[in-house]
């Protein structure tokens, strides 16, 4: 009887698997075997060969990560532990292993269970560099496996509107299309142009801040931040403040208030600066939406930005843009007439 000998068969190979007690390279040999048995089409659809062949992996992951051997346990079970590439000497370790010369068929194996490939664990190294703003580093990660900061990002990276609207930049004709890669270039050059031309030093920083907003959370770019390594179950507000380390910055806009600042500082046209005031304020004011005392009233922290514009700016004409489209700031702006009458 077919299906009996199959049954069998499996139950003999969940035995083995339960009463392998230590790492041998012969015993993975024939349980690489055994598992390839297991994932190979059942002539009997009843065995379920499916379900005995994810516990294999399972129980052998168990069993790895208590042996100290994290990266064959990762790569047998990775759902196992979806912390593990936080740690940048995990992602070392599985990157030794990957570039591990004579592999044994059982490595072969289960590193072709891996979900994400060498260039993958590149790019996510390099997402993490940028958000820790090391831009130089970041481009370097990228350049150990050539495609990996390819990916295009949807907008234009360096426009800004008193509204963020990612879905109009998306579709706007793209002058340029920028990559990962060709934008961290790009605010690298930005930043290097405006200390070495203090006359447009001001536009650059100002292109600079766009940019550096535009790849936080609230930005047209933050598709920079995508990775297959991002894990949808877990959520992107898992990668932002409240996150198990410092890595990411994925909801801070305060090095693009710092520019933003910046520009103001070096220009003295008016209208300019008011811009720029009320980016900071975006800025500001998205700092506060995404920390944990954000109570769903935008009027009530609104920052030291929308008092600066409101005191200083409110005879320019980018003012009354801002009243006209901005909702937050026209009641900010009605509740201090109120207060002041």
């Amino acid at each position: 009887d077919i299906l009996v000998n199959e049954q069998i068969h499996s139950f003999r190979i969940m035995t083995k698997v339960e009463r392998y007690s230590k790492p041998e390279p012969s015993f993975e040999k024939d349980l690489t075997s055994e598992l390839k048995w297991l994932r190979s089409d059942s002539r009997n659809q009843a065995l379920r060969k499916c379900s005995i062949y994810d516990w294999c992996l399972s129980r052998l992951s168990e069993k790895y990560r208590s042996w100290g051997d994290s990266v064959k346990a990762q790569c047998l079970d990775y759902k196992q532990n979806k912390g593990f590439y936080y740690q940048p000497e995990n992602m070392e370790a599985m990157i030794r292993y990957m570039d591990k010369k004579n592999k044994t068929e059982f490595d072969s194996f289960i590193l072709s269970l891996h979900p994400y490939s060498r260039g993958e664990l590149f790019e996510y190294k390099a997402i993490q560099l940028i958000y820790q703003y090391k831009f130089e580093e970041a481009l370097a990660m990228f350049d150990q496996s050539p495609g990996s900061g390819d990916g295009i990002l949807y907008g234009d990276p360096f426009l800004i509107h008193i509204n963020d609207c990612h879905d109009c930049d998306y579709y706007a004709p793209q002058n340029e299309q920028y990559t990962k890669y060709t934008f961290i270039q790009r605010l690298l050059e930005l930043k290097q142009m405006a200390e070495e031309d203090r006359s447009r030093a001001s536009e650059y920083y100002f292109l600079l801040a766009n940019g550096l907003y535009n790849m936080t959370y609230f930005g047209n770019a933050h598709h920079l931040f995508s990775s297959p390594l991002v894990d949808c179950e877990v959520g992107y507000f898992y990668f932002g403040y409240d996150r198990p380390d410092d890595s990411f910055r994925y909801f801070d806009c305060g090095m693009a208030l710092k520019y933003y600042q910046k520009a103001s500082d070096m220009s003295d046209d008016r209208e300019f600066k008011a811009k720029c005031c009320f980016m900071a304020a975006k800025c500001e004011q998205n700092q506060y939406f995404s920390s944990p005392e954000f109570d769903y009233d935008p009027a009530v922290k609104s920052g030291e930005y929308f008092r600066e514009l409101y005191t200083n700016y409110s005879n320019t004409d980018y003012f009354q843009e801002v009243i006209n489209e901005c909702g937050y700031f026209k009641l900010f702006v009605e509740k201090s007439n109120k207060s002041k009458n």
